[in-house]
């Protein structure tokens, strides 16, 4: 399976719009149909009633992650305040993240306040896509980033849609070749985005091996084995929804 794709809203300081953006774009996005889950990252630490926080629930995110030094919710006191280990308790497709504005993983939309602001944040953040600001005052500066202002989110929606499919897209052989089901590649990334299909059968990771030998499979029979192999094991008790690696074993001594 591949990785999300990863959209990190960034900022200065508190204040500047980055919630405001997020819980906009995430209810934007799950209207289209897009399966996400939230990543915050709470640099002062963490309180239940984290009203910030609630705003991703108040829109339907499938999955909202609390991050910060020593904790994360879910409680995992052994928590290293990194966008990697907060990435291992999400499964969706897209994961929109809230801060963690040096880190080098995903697409960056700059929330800013002025043009100081964004000149700052253009010398530290990796890769960023977009600025965004809820302040008339700040103007383009000579980068070749697109700037959207408040009001304009299903714009910014349209560029992270583009761009979130791009990023699946260059994963797979794009092959037409219909193992998947689907008559293009891109229908099949337009269904996986959507939690409508799995990923691509011609690079799933699927092995079989007879008393040490390797058994090879075509496409097709890969795809076969992989759905029968997760439709049984999800309707197990216990199961988690979104489960990411399943191995089986069959011993006939």
């Amino acid at each position: 399976m591949p990785k999300p794709y990863v959209l990190r809203i960034v900022s200065l300081g508190s204040g500047a719009g980055k919630t405001h953006l997020g819980s906009k774009l995430v209810s934007i996005l799950i209207q289209r149909g897009y399966k996400i889950g939230v990543i915050k990252h709470c640099a002062e630490g963490i309180t239940l009633e984290d009203k910030d926080s609630k705003k991703y629930l108040d829109v339907n995110a499938l999955q909202v992650v609390l991050s910060t030094k020593g904790v994360v919710v879910v409680y995992n006191r052994n928590h290293e305040d990194t966008l990697e280990e907060a990435l291992k308790h999400t499964s969706t497709p897209l994961v929109l993240v809230e801060g963690f504005k040096t880190s080098s993983i995903g697409d960056s939309i700059l929330v800013v306040r002025s043009e100081e602001e964004l000149r700052k944040l253009l010398g530290v953040v990796v890769n960023p896509i977009a600025v965004y600001t809820m302040n008339d005052v700040v103007k383009p500066i000579d980068v070749q980033i697109p700037l959207y202002r408040s009001g304009e989110e299903e714009l910014l929606a349209d560029l992270v849609e583009k761009k979130m499919i791009e990023y699946f897209y260059s994963q797979i052989p794009r092959l037409n070749c219909e193992m998947c089901g689907y008559s293009t590649c891109n229908q099949l990334i337009n269904k996986y985005v959507r939690g409508e299909s799995y990923w691509c059968p011609i690079v799933s990771n699927v092995e079989i091996s007879v008393d040490g030998r390797e058994i090879p499979l075509n496409p097709f029979v890969k795809n076969i084995v992989r759905n029968i192999v997760v439709g049984i094991t999800r309707s197990l008790k216990g199961v988690p929804e979104a489960p990411k690696k399943i191995k089986i074993e069959v011993s006939l001594e």
